[in-house]
């Protein structure tokens, strides 16, 4: 087949009768996945006995403050390595690189802990805000842009704004910053040979960075001065300006060199315990800080809780990270992201976000309607989630500008007027919906007869499978979308007639379920295909459309069996599951792979090597399962690549 028709391929579905066997397997690990069991840690009321579990698995973290306000630690490198590298396809690619002649060695670090000190969320905070103003003002200055022959112009005017904004970044205090790292016995001797080469680098200097050495927190400390430093006070602004740099970006760029001139930055090294400890502060003597014991550390504190549920010999986290926000207002508080990663028949990716209120994205309370279906054996995809109310009215806000927009742009465009119609329509469709959405694909789409015969199809692309891709949304206003619908329809039938295009509307009644399909009456102009005659993109899309509803439920998708089974499950059975959830199987894909290629092989293709490739990946790879709750004041997210 050719590219052309892999594209069709990809384009159309039609749906095949529904599989009646049913079992729980997704749903139960979803539901595992939303648990977080309990251990050891959860058994115990010391923060000191808590914190001591915790350094077993966590030990450079057990050297960082309470008070630290980020930090992430990978405690054992080389087995992280092995758990990784045994999930596939990476041993399948680390193959074939081997046979190209490229290798990977060994890590230096067998571990490593970074960390920063306090200050981390509010330099964090002011980063962000310089972004989003710095992407606010590119967008202005791309959207004034009236001539091609001011093209350059602008581009030069962006590229300083950015200059101006990483030297803001750059030329801010930083927070104290600690890393840790146990090395490779080669990794050390090399690190104190390159230490040995920058001091007398710097000691040859004057102007710059000078070599300081002292005794801190009971350990020898050597390493930089970086500032005060001279040469780059003086040469700051030529380092960012360019000649097309205004007199207002020089004078901020001279601010800006005037910041760094009366700060202090230190960059220090030290051992201890065969471990290398690495700190870049303003002040060694105040900012080089270690916890005595664990009880002291980080470990104590909230900002590890995230790791408890994980604490197993069998299979131990493999990272663990937190960031803080400016909502802390103890050194202990732990509001901000904190996420773990651990290895178990395949990859866990756990992240909690902690906020001082309620979360108001998404409707943690509704159950999923949809759970069930992720149990079919042809569902390929399952993916639902509610908006919380106040979420769905930014939404509704936002079609509503849109609306306006569009009114606004009528009276300056030649809009013609079934097409405002047709977007009053649609606005009144989009703002009577609910906040619940779900997305579901199958594997039982068919390719559609105009693509698989001729004259405009490829009849070797007949009886080939495809997926079948649903929508499905609940209804909060059932008056608006009749209304809305009443509106859309008739803009349709006015502009498509018009065109010498009209549809026909088919609607069916079962089991209480209005389904609606299209199908064209008339074959309009349309656009070439390639070695082709002339297919109609009005005729392509509407002869591929279902649109199912009952009660508070919406489907659309490619196929009215599919559309209807949607609209049924959700008006007629819940589950215990809350939140959002996602499940993307393997085995179906696989299901409906190997039906094609006994198609393929039917007609004479060979499809051995093609087959036997997608085969192994079938055997190894279960596949992607998410979901995200609440709990307590935690919004949770579990990520999870399963393997077989």
């Amino acid at each position: 087949m050719n590219a052309g028709l892999l594209c069709l391929a990809l384009a159309g579905t039609l749906a095949l009768p529904l599989s009646a066997e049913e079992n729980t397997a997704t749903t139960d690990l979803l539901r595992q996945m939303a648990e977080r069991p309990l251990t050891q840690v959860h058994m115990v009321s010391s923060d000191a006995t808590i914190a001591a579990l915790r350094a077993e698995y966590f030990p450079d973290l057990a050297l960082i403050p309470a008070d630290a306000e980020a930090f992430l630690t990978i405690p054992d490198i080389p087995a992280s390595i092995n758990s990784l590298t045994t999930v596939t396809p990476v041993p399948f690619i680390l193959g074939e690189l081997q046979e190209e002649g490229i290798s990977f060695s060994a890590p230096p670090f067998r571990s490593l802990t970074i960390a920063t000190g306090p200050g981390t969320a509010a330099a964090l905070g002011r980063t962000a805000e310089l972004l989003q103003t710095t992407v606010a003002q590119t967008i202005r200055l791309t959207l004034e842009t009236a001539s091609p022959d001011a093209g350059q112009q602008t581009l030069d005017r962006i590229a300083s704004l950015w200059r101006i904004t990483l030297a803001d970044i750059i030329t801010r205090q930083p927070p104290t910053i600690t890393c840790i790292a146990a090395l490779t016995p080669e990794a050390h001797r090399s690190v104190q040979k390159f230490l040995v080469k920058i001091k007398t680098l710097v000691s040859n200097r004057g102007n710059g960075a000078s070599w300081h050495e002292g005794r801190y927190e009971g350990l020898s400390w050597q390493g930089l001065r970086i500032l005060p430093n001279i040469n780059l006070h003086n040469n700051f602004g030529r380092l960012f300006s360019t000649p097309e740099s205004t007199d207002q970006e020089q004078q901020t760029l001279q601010s800006l060199a005037q910041r760094i001139k009366g700060q202090t930055l230190y960059l220090l090294t030290a051992v201890k315990d065969g471990k290398l400890l690495i700190v870049l502060c303003e002040n060694p003597e105040k900012d080089i800080r270690f916890a005595a014991t664990p009880a002291q550390s980080v470990l104590s504190t909230q900002k590890a809780d995230i790791a408890d549920s994980r604490l197993s010999r069998t299979s131990p986290p493999d990272l663990l990270f937190y960031i803080g926000s400016p909502a802390n207002k103890t050194p202990r508080a732990s509001h901000g992201l904190s996420g773990v990663v651990w290895g178990d028949h395949g990859a866990h990716l756990e992240l909690s976000e902690r906020s001082p209120g309620t979360a108001t994205l998404l409707d943690f309370e509704t159950p999923l309607k949809l759970a069930s279906m992720a149990n079919l054996p042809e569902t390929v995809l399952y993916a639902e989630g509610a908006l919380s109310p106040q979420a769905q009215t930014a939404v509704n806000s936002f079609y509503s500008c849109m609306a306006s927009l569009g009114h606004s742009l009528s009276g300056k465009l030649p809009i013609p007027p079934e097409a405002l119609a047709a977007g009053n329509g649609m606005h009144q469709i989009l703002s009577s919906l609910g906040g619940r959405t779900a997305l579901l694909v199958n594997n039982r789409g068919r390719m559609p007869g105009i693509l698989s015969s001729e004259p405009l199809g490829y009849p070797e692309a007949k009886d080939l499978d495809l997926p079948s891709p649903a929508l499905y949304k609940t209804i909060a206003d059932s008056a608006l979308m009749d209304q809305g619908w009443a509106t859309l329809e008739s803009a349709l039938k006015q502009g498509l007639t018009a065109s010498k295009f009209a549809p026909l509307v088919r609607r069916s009644t079962r089991d209480g379920i209005d389904t609606c399909t299209f199908t064209p009456t008339v074959r309009p102009a349309g656009f070439k295909v390639i070695g082709k005659t002339q297919i109609s993109p009005q005729e392509f899309v509407l002869d591929n459309i279902a649109v199912s509803r009952a009660g508070t439920s919406l489907a659309i998708g490619t196929s009215p069996a599919y559309t209807e089974k949607i609209v049924r499950t959700a008006e007629t059975s819940s589950s215990d599951l809350k939140g959002a959830a996602f499940a993307c199987r393997m085995e179906p894909v696989k299901q409906l792979m190997n039906r094609n290629f006994a198609v393929l092989r039917s007609r004479g293709t060979d499809t051995l090597k093609a087959q036997g490739a997608f085969n192994f990946i079938f055997a190894q790879i279960d596949g992607l399962y998410a979901t995200v709750t609440r709990q307590s004041s935690d919004t949770v997210t579990h990520i999870y690549f399963k393997t077989k």
